[in-house]
């Protein structure tokens, strides 16, 4: 009777560790596939400097975001920290290898110094939010001109 109890108890130490080594490796065999499948956002600049420009000159920066992920990159929103910014951007995916473009706008209308940010979220798990920032200055006409 003994002799059978000790069986028993290496059969059971021997399921309880299959079960523990299949639980491991499948987890972690899901997890890293997860990690390959997933969006990338890979800005070309986050700053952007319009130097002097004049009332009323035309002030717009090109920001461009690449997909270097292998699953489509969603720009969710983009947000400007004053009314004196607009941005546009596509509202589809970016495939994966593939660039889209953030259009941002300044009203020139404001004299004296440029210092705003746009707020840039994606579904890139590792960057979710990227600040882009804008800078210059807006002068007035001066007699000369």
């Amino acid at each position: 009777m003994n002799h059978i109890s000790i069986n028993i108890d290496k059969r059971l130490s021997l399921v309880v560790a299959a079960t523990f080594f299949f639980f491991l490796f499948s987890f972690s065999y899901g997890f890293s596939q997860e990690g390959d499948n997933r969006a990338v956002a890979a800005f070309d600049k986050t700053s952007f400097d319009f130097g002097e420009l004049n009332v009323g000159d035309g002030a717009s920066a090109v920001f461009k975001v690449t997909n270097e992920g292998n699953a489509p990159l969603v720009i969710e929103n983009v947000t400007a920290s004053c009314g004196c910014t607009v941005a546009r951007w596509a509202q589809e995916p970016v495939m994966p290898k593939d660039t889209a473009s953030i259009i941002v706008t300044y009203n020139t209308n404001i004299v004296g110094e440029i210092k705003r940010s746009v707020v840039v979220r994606t579904n890139d798990r590792d960057n979710r939010r990227t600040i882009l920032l804008l800078t210059g200055e807006v002068l007035l006409p001066t007699d000369e001109e």
